[in-house]
């Protein structure tokens, strides 16, 4: 065999070796994009679920501030009543607008960006989240007492009013617990994680597992991009 035949075979060799390392790193691609793209599909799935609850949401939210509206116009000379659905409509009023707020941030998710930017947006969604939860709690001292009317405020005995004033603390203590003990920090707390799971929580946590999966893979396989 001669310096020819070598060199023949070992460009050979060399374009066979080239070869296989090109058709490795496609394979490499391929098997990335169709992981990132299951992944994708099944985070999108977990958010739109989101998306409807939401959407409920606001729709009941709005319907019930309408219906309390209108309640609040009618009996406007009695206090009791003008009060408790004035400060219910405005709490329902901000959680609304927070669920709205949620919704815009749902809309405009783009797997396009960033793995690290969408673990940002949602876990921001999801402290808008608990804050629409805390919040919505503050209404509960105000049902005890929007039936209080004229007629009752000319009868109303001693131990009404003391009977009345200790069902009403105890639903501000109350209303204050749950505010103070929603939050991010307290989620290893079971009663917390349950209320913020039930509201859209563990859907955003399952597609912030998703994406955290896209970069685990990327890190596992060294891919930079």
């Amino acid at each position: 065999m001669d310096d020819n035949d070598l060199q023949s075979l070992w460009k050979l060799a060399d374009k066979q070796l080239h070869d296989a390392k090109l058709l490795n790193n496609q394979s490499w691609v391929l098997q990335y994009q169709v992981f990132v793209t299951l992944q994708e599909q099944k985070a999108k799935r977990k958010l739109q679920g989101v998306i409807l609850s939401k959407l409920l949401a606001i729709v009941t939210g709005v319907a019930f501030i309408w219906l309390l509206a209108g309640l609040m116009y009618r009996h406007l000379y009695s206090p009791a009543v003008a009060v408790c659905t004035g400060a219910i409509v405005l709490i329902t009023g901000v959680v609304v607008a927070d669920y709205l707020f949620q919704l815009y941030l749902l809309y405009t998710f783009n797997f396009q960006e960033s793995i690290v930017k969408n673990q940002k947006r949602i876990s921001f969604i999801e402290t808008s989240l608990i804050r629409s939860i805390r919040i919505s709690f503050l209404q509960l001292p105000f049902y005890t007492f929007f039936y209080i009317n004229d007629e009752v405020l000319h009868e109303a005995t001693t131990l009404f009013w003391t009977f009345q004033l200790l069902f009403t603390g105890a639903f501000i203590v109350l209303a204050l617990f749950f505010y103070v003990n929603i939050s991010p920090r307290n989620l290893h707390k079971k009663w917390v994680k349950k209320l913020v799971d039930d509201a859209g929580g563990r859907s955003l946590r399952t597609a912030m597992e998703f994406i955290n999966e896209i970069d685990d893979f990327k890190k596992d396989k060294g891919i930079t991009k």
